[in-house]
């Protein structure tokens, strides 16, 4: 479809250049999400933890049953993952993070039954210790904070009732959303994560930071990451940083579109000079189809525009 060289968008140009290709907003978003889940090692860890949560307890109806007692009348219990939807991951990280220590109280409940295997208690535990580590706490509140917004972006692009022009703004408050959340929330989202976990890290050994050296220079100390400091880095800053790479390149798609109409629905918004010049770019664009007069005949009739 979107190949540029022989794809059914290659096709289509070839018959009319000014045709313009444009991506599904949804399936990009979930695009973007796959590959932000794919960023790090420590993302890629906690996607497999939270598939193997869902596996251990779907196994058996006796363990659904542990968990469906340890978690409340309403409870949303754990999910399977999705690599192509936003909303499926939502909903997985949306359960661990609502309950968090119920979860891991069904698991214990599990690991002490004298009825389970060894096989089920030494997988058991080992969910348990990962639940008891301040990583996967961390990574927990992170995916909630981007999932949940993401998922109701993804909602929105989906609406009937959303154009092109929306798609834009829609993508552009996502970047400004993973900007913000960059900046300074990470130590919140710490604070909230010890709330789930152990206190500390499990990983005590500082992460020498390797950079180059020029020929004239020593070989000094290096910089010294501590865990916190580490995790930050490696996770909290890749991820949120192949959001911020993803959403620019893909925004694109729709920036052409969007330079081209927005006049159509914000020209009782734009400045004179701005407006002018958006329809001359038009009309040099579609000049086989539009005549220069085309600015004062739509100038001369804008006050009666009812979109």
């Amino acid at each position: 479809m979107s190949g540029i060289y022989t794809g059914l968008q290659a096709r289509i140009k070839a018959m009319n250049p000014l045709a313009y290709y444009v991506p599904c907003s949804g399936h990009s978003l979930n695009l973007v999400g796959t590959s932000a889940a794919s960023s790090c090692l420590g993302s890629v860890s906690y996607s497999r933890f939270l598939q193997a949560l869902y596996n251990f307890f779907s196994a058996s109806t006796h363990r659904w049953d542990h968990l469906k007692a340890a978690l409340p009348a309403e409870g949303i219990v754990v999910k399977s993952l999705s690599e192509t939807r936003w909303g499926a991951r939502a909903d997985a990280v949306k359960a661990v993070f609502l309950h968090y220590r119920k979860i891991k109280s069904a698991l214990e409940n599990i690991c002490s039954d004298s009825r389970q295997t060894v096989a089920t208690k030494l997988e058991g535990e080992s969910l348990i210790r990962q639940m008891e580590a301040l990583e996967t706490a961390l990574l927990t509140v992170i995916w909630y904070k981007i999932s949940t917004r993401f998922n109701a972006t993804s909602l929105s692009l989906q609406k009937v009732e959303t154009d092109l022009l929306s798609v834009v703004k829609l993508y552009e408050s996502l970047i400004s959303f993973v900007s913000e959340m960059r900046q300074g929330q990470f130590d919140e989202i710490e604070d909230q994560a010890r709330a789930f976990a152990e206190p500390v890290y499990t990983e005590t050994t500082k992460r020498t930071k390797k950079r180059k050296h020029f020929f004239d220079e020593s070989v000094g100390t290096e910089t010294q990451l501590d865990p916190h400091e580490k995790l930050k880095v490696d996770n909290f800053y890749t991820i949120l940083d192949c959001l911020r790479n993803e959403l620019e390149h893909r925004v694109n798609a729709y920036s052409e579109i969007k330079k081209l109409f927005r006049f159509l629905t914000e020209y009782d918004s734009m400045k004179y000079d701005d407006l002018k010049a958006q329809l001359e770019l038009v009309v040099s664009t579609y000049s086989s189809d539009l005549e220069a007069s085309v600015l004062d005949e739509f100038f001369a009739i804008q006050r009666h525009f009812v979109f």
